[in-house]
């Protein structure tokens, strides 16, 4: 069979931030009808895949939590997608690169006391120092 597409941009920007990582949105077509789309997404070290069946017109969808990246390491990541037939041939693999950042920045630590002395006063309230 023919290589299948992969939309783009995956999860509508190209990167996956922790309120996704549990449930990646990939999408594609030019499979054929009832094929198995095989998709594998990959860091350095480790790779996720799930498959799915395109529909009458050669579509195919993965979403909600069928695909987990969250066990990834953070950095770029390799997106591939094959399709295979009812005889078990193969397609070479259609491929797109996406983010993984789902590692929240660090909280900020406010310095205290607000305005020296911790009290905001009528001639401190429109510049006030924190």
């Amino acid at each position: 069979p023919s290589a299948v597409t992969i939309t783009t941009p995956i999860e509508t920007d190209g990167i996956v931030n922790a309120a996704e990582d549990a449930d990646v949105l990939i999408a594609g077509s030019g499979a054929e009808a009832g094929n198995s789309v095989t998709v594998t997404i990959t860091d350095n070290n480790n790779s996720v895949s799930r498959t799915v069946t395109a529909n009458g017109s050669g579509n195919w969808t993965l979403s909600d939590s069928e695909l987990d990246v969250s066990g990834l390491n953070n950095g770029t990541l390799t997106v591939s997608a094959t399709q295979a037939d009812t005889a078990g041939n193969t397609s070479t693999a259609a491929t797109q690169s996406i983010s993984l950042d789902n590692i929240a920045p660090s909280a900020l630590t406010i310095t205290t006391p607000i305005e020296t002395d911790g009290i905001v006063n009528a001639a401190e309230d429109n510049d006030v120092l924190i």
